[in-house]
């Protein structure tokens, strides 16, 4: 049955409007189903007796509502995942046998998580002036989390003046004080062209504009940010230079030089999430964060959840000098301090040397579970021995929310590129797989078979 008549044209609404309307409307009763491409644009105007620009109008608004998406050269098709499953930190119930792939939480290590929080709360137990000394936190941060910052942010080679130290609740609320401080009204914010979804719900519910800069085997290429930083006064490029989601990129020492003097020599600024750079063994995998190369112009944020424990969330975060002030006061604003219980459980661990521990074991279970995904997926993957994730590439020929969907009705969920695009019509292609998600081996290695079924 076709949906393509004229009496779909409503006359309460515009003609572009009827049409997109009669879209959602098939595919919510399933005569346009997942996956299906729609007739050509000239077709339709054609069948309709409307204009082409009508038609254009009307799959560009199908587009925005989630229904459809559009590849060039390929023409326009039915998402086969609804826009909802887009929305970063959204909720999808699951059925007792799907197995998560599509969170990029830590690997719990649950012995080892539990014998240090049982530590902590027994040490925390024998202190007479705990009481006292929490209540006395919670209207500034406490000197000890500054010193713990100081030593967290040593781990990649950093002296931080603790004038320049603050500490937020979670990498997202460090995010949110940022731009908070120094994203102007209408300026848009430079990200990679794909980039962790997070910072994209944040600028959209901060109505923040953002422009994506293309990036190479090496990194975002610093023309390219120049020059949309000259052509539109945007002053803020926001980077995961250390395993970016999507496609575990790491940044190369020459990009970051150039990243950096780029920064210094056209006072911009460089939002630096360097938070998987502190899982790496730094005797195997040393970086160097562009804060050490340009500190007056990068404000580095380091939480320390993918080494420690998703359990106790803290994040730590140097600014330049000149900029202190600021950041603190949107601190302040936006959500007042940290837990300092929270601040005093993940202070031990980081000064008594029971981080080192703990991200040992985790290195080597997530070394595990890398080398688990690229026996048992018949692709080529990128990825990293220490990284929470990997980046399956998939064909041209193929689209990564139609996998998505299949993967999602074989039990197991996983992200396509579209979550992490600054433009989903026109997007690399992949499937971002998490390879922490999973509670134990037998569940991670089912997930990787159910994926592998689909991509096969």
């Amino acid at each position: 049955m076709t949906i393509w008549t004229r009496e779909l044209l409503d006359s309460s609404k515009t003609r572009h409007e009827s049409i997109a309307h009669a879209i959602g409307l098939a595919i919510e009763r399933g005569t346009l189903v997942s996956g299906e491409r729609l007739p050509s644009q000239r077709w339709i105007a054609s069948r309709l007796s409307v204009s082409l620009g009508t038609v254009t109008r009307a799959l560009n608004e199908a587009r925005a509502r989630g229904w459809v998406v559009g590849e060039v050269g390929r023409g326009t098709f039915v998402r086969s995942l609804p826009i909802a499953s887009l929305e970063f930190g959204k909720l999808r119930p699951l059925s007792p046998s799907a197995i998560s792939m599509e969170d990029n939480v830590p690997v719990v290590l649950s012995d080892q998580e539990d014998e240090i929080l049982r530590a902590a709360f027994r040490h925390l137990q024998r202190r007479a002036d705990l009481g006292r000394q929490l209540a006395s936190d919670w209207h500034l941060v406490s000197p000890r989390h500054l010193t713990t910052g100081r030593q967290w942010f040593a781990r990649l080679g950093l002296d931080v003046d603790p004038k320049r130290l603050h500490v937020c609740t979670s990498t997202q609320a460090a995010l949110s004080a940022a731009l908070l401080a120094f994203a102007r009204q209408g300026e848009p914010l430079v990200v990679p062209e794909m980039t962790h979804p997070g910072i994209l719900s944040l600028c959209g519910k901060m109505r923040i504009p953002v422009l994506g800069v293309e990036v190479d085997d090496e990194g975002p290429i610093v023309g390219e940010w120049l020059r949309i930083a000259a052509e539109t006064g945007a002053r803020l490029l926001y980077l995961e230079p250390t395993l970016a989601s999507p496609t575990t990129l790491t940044v190369t020492r020459e990009r970051r030089g150039r990243l950096a003097k780029a920064a210094k020599e056209n006072d911009l600024m460089i939002l630096e999430d360097e938070s998987s750079g502190f899982l790496l063994d730094p005797q195997t995998d040393p970086i160097v964060p562009l804060a050490a190369l340009a500190p007056d112009n990068v404000i580095l944020i380091g939480d320390t959840t993918k080494v420690l424990s998703l359990s106790a969330r803290v994040t730590f975060v140097a600014t330049p000098a000149r900029v202190s002030d600021s950041y603190s006061s949107s601190v302040s604003a936006s959500m007042w301090m940290p837990v300092p219980l929270l601040a005093e459980i993940v202070g031990r661990w980081i000064r008594t040397g029971e981080v080192e521990t703990i991200a040992r074991a985790r290195r080597e279970v997530l070394r595990w579970r890398n080398m688990s995904a690229r026996s048992a997926l018949p692709r080529k993957l990128h990825g990293h021995p220490s990284a929470h994730h990997v980046w399956l590439p998939i064909d041209d020929d193929q689209r990564s929310d139609e996998l998505a969907g299949k993967c999602l009705r074989n039990g197991v969920l996983v992200n396509s590129s579209e979550w992490f695009a600054v433009n989903r019509n026109h997007c690399v292609q992949g499937l971002r797989l998490c390879l922490g998600a999973a509670p134990d081996r037998e569940t991670f290695l089912e997930g990787l078979r159910r994926v592998a079924d689909v991509v096969a």
